[in-house]
């Protein structure tokens, strides 16, 4: 099923053009889980080391799609991915939107690629007698798990042969805005307070040794 839902894909993606269009396609990364109440980016949190945080993947469309597929990334081998609370995948039954199981692995066959630094891939299509309609869905979540101290940058991505959105008739999205999130983690109050103390010993001993 994953497998000829993936070759699919790929094939519509490859044979589409793009046409006139009216859809504006929103993917947004909103840490907390709740539904964006203003789209854009990036949405950002901090965190004390080690930390972890929850993000929900949302998707925001003002026409009905055929086929919506994508991937997210992040640059910072500190922090990893783990699955959410919700299902990635996604399909309308005659008016009825269902979420279910993961359907398109990335290229090495795994859903979450912490080694690739890569989720694939949150998604849906059409089915007989419908289309996945104009609305806002939470495609899916993500636990975070940020061990190091650093930035880590999140980005929506549209991966080759795997990821695309189309309108019915094979026309592609007039907007598609792949918005970012971005994840903070500074040293825990702790263990700033302690590089403090050791600062302030390091200055009053070389204080004594002058005297």
């Amino acid at each position: 099923m994953r497998r000829m839902f993936s070759v699919g894909l790929a094939a519509v993606l490859a044979l589409c053009v793009a046409g006139a269009a009216s859809a504006t396609t929103t993917i947004d990364l909103v840490f907390g889980g709740s539904p964006p109440t203003v789209s854009g980016g990036p949405n950002t949190v901090t965190l004390g080391a080690p930390g972890t945080v929850t993000m929900g993947v949302f998707m925001t469309t003002d026409d009905p799609l055929e086929i919506f597929s994508v991937t997210i990334a992040w640059d910072n081998s500190g922090t990893s991915a783990a699955g959410g609370t919700l299902e990635w995948n996604g399909i309308n039954i005659f008016g009825t939107f269902f979420i279910f199981t993961p359907g398109i692995p990335g290229l090495g066959g795994t859903f979450i690629d912490n080694a690739a630094q890569r989720v694939y891939a949150f998604d849906g299509f059409q089915s007989i007698g419908s289309m996945v309609p104009a609305g806002t869905y939470q495609l899916g979540t993500i636990v975070w798990s940020a061990g190091s101290v650093g930035t880590t940058n999140i980005s929506s991505v549209i991966t080759s042969g795997l990821d695309g959105f189309l309108e019915p008739g094979n026309v592609l999205p007039t907007t598609l805005n792949l918005n970012t999130a971005i994840i903070n983690v500074v040293p825990e109050p702790g263990t700033a307070s302690l590089l403090g103390l050791g600062l302030v010993g390091l200055i009053l001993a070389g204080r004594r040794k002058r005297a």
